[in-house]
């Protein structure tokens, strides 16, 4: 029993507080950068359904929420505080891509503003509006950027944006 007359006297704090330590004391610390990279791993699996698409060797710049994944010195994503998602580069996109989800396979160009539904060939039905996708033409990533609808549209349509595009292959 941690209490001694009132919950907020000065000894009952006293107890309460070493009582706390000696049971703290029997875990291990966790380190801050092994609890962001866990928070960062939990995002990115709900975000993708698989937080293994980055290796195990990345590394965290930034602090919070301007996190940033980098994988031998190219940056692979970045959190956008507003999404509270990992919005992806090219070289992110290469390696959503190697996992077969979220992907967009559109006609033969390079796209610069938005692909439109017109252009999609095939696309992974799971994909969502809001979505982060990579645009593939011929197993080469020509984009990243945003879902407008959701896969099974962008093939079925004829018209409107599918993908607003962030980033493109240059």
């Amino acid at each position: 029993m941690t209490c001694e007359g009132h919950p907020t006297s000065n000894s009952s704090i006293e107890k309460l507080s070493t009582i706390l330590r000696k049971e703290a004391g029997k875990y291990n610390m966790v380190s801050k950068s092994s609890r962001i990279m866990e928070n960062i791993k939990s995002i990115l699996s709900y975000q993708f359904g698989n937080a293994e698409i980055f290796p195990e060797e990345c590394r965290i710049k930034g602090k919070y929420p301007n996190f940033k994944i980098f994988h031998k010195g190219k940056q692979l994503g970045m959190m956008v505080e507003s999404r509270g998602m990992f919005s992806l580069t090219i070289e992110g996109g290469k390696m959503l891509a190697e996992s077969n989800s979220y992907f967009v396979h559109i006609e033969d160009f390079v796209p610069h503003g938005s692909v439109f539904a017109v252009g999609v060939v095939d696309a992974d039905k799971k994909i969502r509006c809001g979505d982060e996708v990579v645009a593939i033409h011929d197993d080469e990533v020509r984009a990243v950027g945003v879902a407008e609808m959701n896969g099974e549209e962008m093939v079925e349509s004829v018209r409107g944006e599918a993908i607003k595009v962030r980033h493109y292959k240059k």
